[in-house]
């Protein structure tokens, strides 16, 4: 039994490490100990807590803000069965571990020396994620859904934290493998839409290999794929939701607003896409855009595959 945990274990970080490369958070600091200032409040069962375990630290400037550093504390959960039947029990006990976490981080050294290394930032953030998967192919991959309306204890104390479940690891992983195909030899990076928080025109990113942690829990990731050796440009807009009409008059809005004229294709890719069963549908949402040189240039496609493929 002990052997059979530590290989999940160690698969669990494999996976961990892996996707974390995979959005630009490869340069996080792993397994890192910081002493626990509420040692009674936050005890572990009925032991008084001495210390915190953070399993991925990355602290980095915002490229959606200016000044603004993100410090990202990530806690692993992985396991080799299936989400449990009600996971709400287990959730908010994964949830109050990584918030006490964040308290116990926010006047540590550990954040004071990981913050030396960000310059040009006047004003930090420390954001938790939770990083809740497993290795069931076959079961509900969704569990986002299944507790969104957990109470949790108001005693908790953190800026936000955001959860990754196998369906939104799955679509990120994909996404991302998907726009790499597209054209051979592209550079695939992460679109930085304008938030309002970018106030200088001069420093602002458009786009990089960093994903900002507020992409983590949107239903659109945006994907600029560029051509080194030619001006060729593209926008992919990749989506959690299931395909619909309505989806995709609603995307291609977004990629009217976003390309603004820079790229010379846009690709709106759905997990669950036909063009044998869809294409129609396609046409008549563009019949609905006036432009039609912006509509020519766009493609609905489908993706998939698995995250859990990564590094195999």
């Amino acid at each position: 039994m002990g052997e059979w945990s530590k290989k999940v274990g160690e698969m669990g970080e494999a996976v961990a490490a892996d996707f974390l490369r995979l959005v630009g958070w490869g340069a996080a600091q792993h397994g890192v100990e910081l002493p626990c200032a509420r040692g009674e409040a936050h005890k572990n069962g009925e032991r008084e807590r001495r210390t915190h375990g953070i399993d991925y630290l990355l602290a980095c400037k915002s490229p959606l803000r200016d000044g603004v550093g993100h410090n990202l504390v990530v806690s692993v959960k992985y396991s080799a069965g299936s989400y449990p039947a009600n996971p709400k029990g287990i959730f908010k006990e994964h949830f109050t571990d990584l918030a006490h976490t964040l308290e116990c981080f926010k006047n540590s050294e550990v954040r004071r020396a990981a913050a030396r290394g960000v310059r040009g930032v006047t004003k930090g953030q420390d954001i938790g994620v939770l990083l809740w998967i497993n290795d069931d192919r076959r079961g509900e991959a969704d569990v986002i859904g299944r507790v969104s309306n957990v109470i949790l204890p108001d005693t908790l104390k953190f800026d936000a934290v955001y959860l990754v479940d196998n369906k939104r690891a799955s679509f990120i992983y994909d996404s991302i493998d998907y726009a790499g195909q597209v054209e051979k030899g592209c550079e695939v990076t992460f679109f930085y839409h304008e938030t309002g928080a970018s106030f200088n025109p001069e420093l602002r990113l458009h786009d990089g290999t960093l994903m900002p942690v507020e992409y983590v829990n949107s239903s659109v990731l945006a994907l600029k794929i560029a051509d080194a050796a030619s001006p060729r440009r593209i926008l992919m807009l990749s989506t959690v939701e299931p395909f619909s009409q309505p989806a995709v008059k609603r995307l291609m809005g977004l990629a009217q607003h976003l390309s603004q004229g820079w790229c010379s294709k846009v690709i709106l890719a759905f997990a669950d896409y036909s063009e044998l069963a869809h294409g129609n549908q396609v046409q008549e949402a563009k019949g609905c855009f006036s432009d039609g040189k912006f509509t020519a240039g766009v493609e609905v496609r489908c993706y998939d595959r698995d995250f859990r493929a990564v590094g195999q």
